[in-house]
This record gives C-alpha cells, structure tokens and sequence, in this order.
C-alpha cells in the first residue's frame, strides 16, 4: 500500500502532531517551570510494573511518522516489537464487559532505562504520556506522578478532528478497536507500509 494515496484517502496531516499536543506540552513546561519534572526518575512508569498505555490509530501512525522521519523503520525496530508483544502476552486479546479489552501492562518498546528514556519525540509521543506528570517537586520514585485528566479533556475539545480521521483510519483498514498497546497498534502500520521488511522471525 503507498503511504501517500493512505494520508490523502484519511485527512491525515502529519505536520500537525505537535498542534495536536500543544496544549499538553504547555501543562509539561509550566509543571517543569516549578521543577514538577521527570529529570530525576529513571522513568518507572514507562516499565511494565506501571505501563498499560494505549493507543488510538492516529497516535500510533504519529509515531510511526516520527520513526519513518528519523530513519528508524527497520529489522532492528520489527525484531524488537515482535519480541515485546511475545514478551508481554499483548496478542492474546481477553475481553470483559462485551467489546471492552483487559488492559494488559507492558514495558514501552521504546524505553531506554534511564532519566530522559524515552526514543519518541515530544511532539509524537502519545498522549497520555504527555499528560502524566509529577505532582512533587525532584521525583525520584514510582507513586508520585498522575495523568492530568482535565488537560485531556481540553486536548479533545481544542481538537474535535481527531475522532472523524480515527473513525476514517479504522474503516479504512477495518480496525475493531479504538484503542490498542502500542507495540501492537505500531507494527499495524509498520506491517501495512514496509512490505521489504521480514515479519517471520
């Protein structure tokens, strides 16, 4: 499938991943204004005692933007989320209440044990891991940071286009979920796109 016919067909811009988390990044530069900050953490809550972060279609095409821009859709990157899928049981899919997937935790692929570990970008990371912050100053240990729900929500409302190009993403791929892990909603795309990579390992 050619990327380009793909972000035509879906109103994608990838050009506004950062817009789309402006406001997010502004609540994490006034946290830190009152040293509020990760600077001091080896980043617990990326690991799999604390991570069940999941994805919506277009935070995860973000990221693989983020990833193609940066020359990082290789081998190296398939071996690696096959091995965190296996790893973590994130294919087994177990439901309850109907259509409502168990949220499983898992280390983040993209984790690089150590303060400021993180291999995605600020202006491509998924929402939720902008959102959660320290609520104490100098943060060292697991327990002391939470999601700023509120600027969520004023995330959604600054932009209501978000759900017409996921609902567009899933039917154009005819996704049943909304939400997903990240290592299994990112090897979509990068299975979909990178045809001349090997998937069979």
């Amino acid at each position: 499938m050619k990327l380009t016919n793909f972000i035509k067909d879906i109103g994608y811009a990838e050009n506004t991943a950062q817009i789309r988390r402006k406001v997010l990044i502004e609540q994490m530069h006034q946290k830190i204004s009152k040293q509020q900050d990760c600077f001091n953490c080896k980043g617990h809550c990326c690991t799999y005692s604390y991570n069940s972060m999941r994805v919506t279609p277009l935070e995860a095409l973000d990221v693989y933007f983020y990833l193609l821009n940066n020359n990082l859709i290789n081998q190296s990157l398939v071996e690696k989320l096959k091995k965190n899928i296996k790893d973590f049981r994130l294919d087994r899919e177990v439901y309850i209440s109907g259509d409502k997937e168990l949220r499983r935790y898992y280390t983040c692929p993209f984790y690089k044990n150590g303060v400021k570990g993180c291999g995605i970008g600020l202006g491509h990371k998924p929402y939720g891991c902008i959102a959660f912050m320290p609520y104490e100053t100098n943060v060292s240990i697991a327990g002391k940071c939470s999601t700023n729900t509120q600027v969520l929500i004023e995330r959604e409302i600054l932009n209501p286009e978000d759900d017409l190009i996921n609902q567009n993403i899933r039917n154009y791929f005819g996704l049943y979920w909304t939400k997903k892990d990240l290592p299994s909603a990112l090897m979509h795309f990068v299975r979909t796109f990178n045809k001349n990579l090997n998937f069979n390992i």
